[in-house]
């Protein structure tokens, strides 16, 4: 894993970290049942998984430093801009 790849997945570990432990922290003083504790934290801990597999899979594009900014099309513009009117 690249040294960058490795960062942000440290990065993203730190912040679910932080959350669990905040939401351990509302779950201990407040009354909350067994089953909604069991569900916040499956959901949590599925979103962790599938964020984190992400960053895992990707793979470390050196050009992306020298590539030009990407800006639609008109024509491009132009259709998202019907869409939904």
């Amino acid at each position: 894993m690249a040294e960058a790849q490795q960062a942000a997945v440290a990065e993203l570990d730190r912040f679910f970290r932080e959350v669990v432990l905040c939401l351990g922290g509302i779950f201990a003083v407040r009354d909350c049942e067994d089953d909604l504790i069991r569900q916040v934290t499956r959901s949590l801990g599925h979103v962790y998984r599938r964020n984190r597999q992400r960053l895992i899979r990707r793979q470390p594009d050196h050009r992306e430093s020298v590539r030009r900014p990407l800006a639609p099309h008109p024509a491009v513009e132009e259709l998202l801009a019907q869409v939904g009117r």
